[in-house]
């Protein structure tokens, strides 16, 4: 997570992102200044006084997994502290980008070494994916529209797509 708390973007580069937590500086031991390590990316000195670690947010944790969120949205902080609540700890990898095939779902899930791929799919590439042997997560939304006839989003949880049971028949 930035410090926005929104999920960096694979555009950023490969460097793990900073501790989302704003106020992590007040814990950090100063003894890192005096032996001059200047990188902090990767390290957690306190991690009993932080409630992005007690929440399974934080990057940094033993044993997170890596998420590849693959959609133009951001996810929000509803959506991350759910997803921390069924997977554990979480770090999240945002690639915004059009896919047109379930290969490359899973080619981006490999170059990103990511556990677990959250996606918004057309239907099509979801039966590819499913194909390849993932079994993606997708944010289950509720659709309000308001008076001026804007849609807004409200999300509801999350499901893992197991299998493909849509049926087709072209006409």
């Amino acid at each position: 997570m930035n410090e926005g708390g929104s999920a960096p973007s694979a555009q950023e580069g490969k460097r793990e992102p900073f501790c989302g937590y704003p106020h992590r500086t007040n814990y950090i031991d100063v003894s890192r200044d005096f032996l001059g390590i200047s990188n902090w990316e990767g390290i957690c000195d306190y991690p009993s006084n932080c409630p992005e670690w007690q929440r399974g947010r934080c990057p940094f944790a033993p044993n997170s997994k890596r998420v590849l969120w693959l959609s133009r949205h951001a996810p929000t902080n509803e959506q991350v502290d759910a997803l921390a609540q069924v997977l554990g700890p979480i770090k999240i990898l945002q690639v915004s980008k059009t896919v047109s095939s379930g290969k490359e779902v899973k080619d981006l899930l490999r170059e990103h070494q990511c556990d677990e791929v959250v996606a918004v799919l057309p239907l099509n590439i979801l039966q590819q994916v499913i194909a390849q042997g993932i079994q993606p997560i997708r944010a289950v939304m509720s659709r309000e529209l308001k008076e001026n006839g804007e849609a807004v989003f409200h999300f509801q949880h999350f499901e893992r797509v197991l299998e493909d049971a849509v049926k087709e028949k072209k006409l």
